[in-house]
């Protein structure tokens, strides 16, 4: 087996999360307080850039275009005024020991705040340790935060306004572009979470408003902390997420397996494409994982299901996490059962098209660098309000990867003899498309395979 495979978003050495410090009103004051901690701020699920400048080449509709330089990190003294001065809820007097005000954030409108981790691959400013010698329960390190603003106009923004100086909120999928690996891993942690806690805003118990907990980690129901405190919901009677343990209450994760799917002598790969995408844009097949399902049998059913080719072997190759909103896409290499298969695109409907490329084809398209997703091409994978969950993940496959990830040494006229593109590395789909491609599968044993097969 060889290396881990580290994808886009997933980013090494990931911040330490302290996942037991989140229960801790104490610890959580002491990081966020901390005057070299750091917060990632986002408006309406966007992040802040910073600019790092404009320029009048490559001007779309008569705006300039923009260039990036990653993440802006705030300051607590920044945004203070906003979060507030007591920013954990305290729990009463009668009862101080009570799980309900764990790292609490109250009133039920407090603004979302989420503790990411520590950044500890070096010392704090104020650590006097060396790493041999660091507690894990109190390790040195950065502090990251993620905070929602509100929306500019609304009063609450007014004490926000010093931060668009130099930065601007841009469109999240646009974003990664400008991110460094380590900030991209950032970036979706942040993402993620910031949008689980903007959509649950109401228990899925009894209907009544939730409340943060944890810094972000955990959603409560407001019938705990209203008046009364006596747990009754919005229909009177007492709601059951009061008691016991509830995957609603903690932030959701959904699998979703991608698949390159090759021929009985793995010297072809199936690759579709939905008809909203770019043009000549084809991709891995996709699909969430349903529930009680291997990811071995996710990959042969959605295959079947798509493009009507049955599967047989299946070997795990790599994952990525993606937040948008919150997947983890589980990478896998299948072989068809056989090549004398027709495709069927009319069994689910989902697919434009669906073929099989040669190995010479694929590489014929990465080295065309066309695999460049322009700013307009973007909004082309954001699926519209109707769409199908299915389809709302295929299209989130492909990636946003337009700018720096893009091959710019590649003429524009070369790009246009190219009728087919892949997506890039960026996006784990355009991973195993590009590893099959360049016969780097040395890890992946399928013992059916021919001798000389590249695999």
């Amino acid at each position: 087996m060889g290396d881990n495979i580290v994808n886009f978003y997933a980013g090494q050495p990931p911040l330490n999360r302290l996942s037991f410090h989140r229960n801790d009103t104490e610890r959580m004051t002491e990081h966020l307080t901390a005057s070299h901690a750091r917060f990632v701020l986002f408006r309406e699920g966007k992040p802040l850039l910073r600019v790092a400048e404009e320029s009048s080449s490559g001007v779309e509709d008569g705006k300039k275009e923009v260039k990036y330089d990653g993440l802006y990190f705030a300051e607590f003294r920044e945004i203070e005024q906003y979060v507030g001065d007591r920013s954990f809820s305290p729990a009463p007097a009668a009862d101080p020991s009570t799980k309900t005000f764990q790292s609490a954030r109250l009133p039920t409108s407090a603004p979302t705040l989420v503790f990411l981790g520590i950044d500890d691959r070096s010392s704090s400013p104020n650590a006097q340790t060396t790493p041999a010698k660091v507690d894990p329960k109190k390790p040195e390190g950065i502090p990251y935060f993620a905070v929602a603003v509100p929306s500019a106009g609304e009063e609450a923004a007014a004490g926000l306004d010093g931060l668009s100086v130099g930065n601007e909120f841009v469109e999240p999928r646009l974003a990664g572009s400008s991110l460094s690996p380590w900030q991209a891993n950032i970036f979706a942690e942040a993402r993620a979470l910031i949008d689980w806690n903007e959509r649950n805003k109401f228990c899925a118990g009894c209907g009544s408003k939730t409340y943060s907990l944890w810094c972000g980690w955990k959603r409560g129901c407001g019938s705990l902390v209203g008046e009364g405190r006596d747990g009754m919901g919005q229909d009177g009677k007492v709601c059951h997420s009061t008691k016991g343990l509830h995957n609603y209450a903690y932030p959701r994760t959904d699998p979703v397996i991608i698949m390159g799917i090759l021929n009985s002598t793995g010297d072809k790969m199936l690759l579709g494409r939905q008809k909203a995408w770019p043009k000549g844009m084809y991709s891995c097949l996709a699909g969430f994982c349903e529930p009680s399902e291997s990811l071995e049998d996710a990959v042969r059913r959605e295959v079947m299901e798509e493009a009507g080719v049955e599967v047989g072997q299946v070997r795990y190759s790599s994952s990525q996490p993606w937040p948008f909103p919150s997947n983890l896409m589980i990478g896998c290499y299948g072989l068809a059962t056989s090549d004398s298969q027709d495709i069927h695109l009319d069994l689910d409907n989902e697919l434009e098209d669906a073929r099989w490329f040669t190995r010479d084809e694929v590489l014929d398209m990465l080295s065309s660098g066309a695999n460049k997703i322009s700013k307009d091409e973007h909004k082309k994978f954001e699926p519209p309000a109707n769409a199908s969950v299915g389809g709302v993940q295929e299209g989130a496959a492909l990636a946003p990867a337009e700018g720096k990830f893009a091959d710019k040494t590649v003429s524009a006229e070369r790009q246009e003899q190219v009728r087919y593109r892949v997506p890039p590395r960026t996006a784990i789909a355009g991973m195993l498309v590009e590893r099959w491609a360049n016969g780097e599968l040395d890890e992946i044993k399928f013992p059916k395979l021919v001798q000389g097969s590249q695999l």
